[in-house]
This record gives C-alpha cells, structure tokens and sequence, in this order.
C-alpha cells in the first residue's frame, strides 16, 4: 500500500479493531482504533488531513517512533510515525496514541 493513496474513509471501517505496532518485526504493543478525525484544514496539492487515535490495550507504554501498523485486513503500513498522547479525561493512565496524515 502506498502511503500517499491512504485517506481517512480507508481506516474509518476498521473503527474499535486491534492493531499490531510492531518495530523491526517484534510485537511492541496491541492497540485499539478509537477514532479517525478528519481535518478541517485541506492541503489542495494531496489530501485532506486526518488523524488515527488509539487506545492500548495494555498499560505498557512505548516511545514515539517509527514503527509497522499491521491489521489482519490492511496488511502492514511500514515507516509510520506513531506518537503518544494526553488521554481526553484526568487520571486516565492508559497509553493512547495518534498517527497524523498530512
């Protein structure tokens, strides 16, 4: 799969399904798609920006960094940039994580 073909209505299926980050073929963790946020901001030359945001479905948390997203249907994306982020609500201590497009 080509990066650059990839928009949000291609991930929106998969909304509350597990995923695989995996880093140089090892499992790193298994997270869950929460939600796909579609920009309001266009880039005219490429595609509309959107977000994937997931949750963990463990407490172990991993750094920010280049890793290989893998669904049993998608197939594995490699080279995507994979970075944690504040949980919506306080005292929330479950990793959650986001992978922007631009």
């Amino acid at each position: 799969m080509n990066l650059s073909q990839i928009t949000a209505e291609y991930f929106s299926p998969y909304t509350g399904q597990m995923f695989s980050v995996q880093r140089k073929g090892i499992v790193v963790a298994e997270l869950q798609l929460e939600q796909v946020f579609v920009s309001s901001i266009s880039n005219n030359n490429f595609r509309q920006q959107f977000s994937l945001y997931f949750k963990s479905t463990g407490m172990t948390a991993f750094s920010d960094g280049l890793f290989t997203l893998s669904h049993p249907e998608c197939g594995d994306l490699p080279q995507i940039y994979i970075n944690r982020v504040l949980p919506d609500q306080a005292g929330d201590q479950t990793p959650y994580y986001q992978i922007s497009f631009n």
